[in-house]
């Protein structure tokens, strides 16, 4: 329905050939990047039914679900994030407004992950209809859904770094940090899963998107530094470790809840950050 008026808009033989140059060599190189993605995003389930069974990947790819919510954060994110960074890239001060962005992104995204893991279980059985939303023969899946929870908070560590391979015009290392992650995840699930079945193929996804996140920093630091807030990026890393190491109850899992946005107001944000924060809430 649309054609004719895109048709009477364009002029197909009026191309600046150098600006299509220039495109083709910026985007071709997220072709491969998707492939690898895709790889990242199946390989650890065929892994598991290779070196496991069929129930194991049932059992996790339930885990998984759950902790897709992590990814639905980041990914809603990035819609945002990519056309604002390429608009904002090369002006002044950029920089600075790109690691407050990162400290209130990890740091809501870090509360919101947190809350998921401390309370799983009673998410997990909230009744819905005389049923729970996951079936009773999936609870088991809790510890998986932490993992990839974690795993996808990395990914959102990666995609705050990409401002530096856009602003760069270095896309071609999309395809390798990808590439990275991908390899990463698919050793790491042949060395672990026989080892520790469900959990190694989560443990992977933790390993890989970490080692992606690790990569584009390495590769960016001096090309593009950003003035990050290193005590709020670590902040919420720290308490996500943590919501999985103790044993909850309760009590603790209500004190966690409350104490972290106090403490990452008042120990994690700098004072430029604290007062942005006052003009947004006032």
């Amino acid at each position: 329905l649309t054609l004719p008026m895109i048709i009477s808009r364009s002029r197909f033989f009026s191309f600046d050939k150098e600006i299509l140059k220039k495109v083709i060599k910026f985007a071709l190189p997220f072709i491969p990047a998707g492939i690898f993605t895709m790889i990242m995003e199946l390989s650890d389930r065929y892994l598991l039914e290779w070196l496991t069974d069929t129930a194991s990947v049932g059992l996790y790819s339930a885990g998984k679900k759950l902790g897709m919510l992590g990814l639905v954060a980041v990914m809603g994110f990035n819609m945002g994030w990519t056309p604002y960074f390429l608009k904002r890239g090369k002006e002044p001060g950029a920089r600075k407004e790109f690691a407050k962005v990162t400290t209130l992104f990890l740091g809501l995204l870090g509360f919101i992950i947190m809350i998921v893991i401390l309370w799983i279980p009673e998410i997990m059985r909230l009744p819905i209809g005389g049923r729970t939303l996951i079936g009773s023969e999936f609870w088991s899946c809790e510890p998986v859904v932490s993992s990839i929870l974690i795993g996808y908070f990395f990914f959102g560590t990666y995609v705050l770094q990409l401002p530096g391979i856009y602003m760069k015009e270095i896309t071609r290392w999309v395809p390798i940090f990808r590439a990275i992650g991908a390899g990463i995840m698919i050793v790491a699930g042949i060395v672990l899963i026989p080892q520790i079945g469900v959990m190694g193929a989560s443990y992977a996804v933790i390993i890989a998107f970490f080692s992606m996140s690790l990569s584009v920093f390495l590769k960016t630091r001096n090309l593009y530094s950003v003035p990050y807030n290193w005590i709020a990026i670590i902040y919420p890393i720290i308490f996500l470790f943590f919501s999985v190491i103790i044993h909850t109850n309760f009590i603790i899992n209500w004190v966690v809840s409350i104490f972290y946005p106090v403490g990452w107001y008042f120990l994690a944000l700098n004072t430029e950050e604290r007062n942005g924060l006052k003009k947004i809430f006032p």
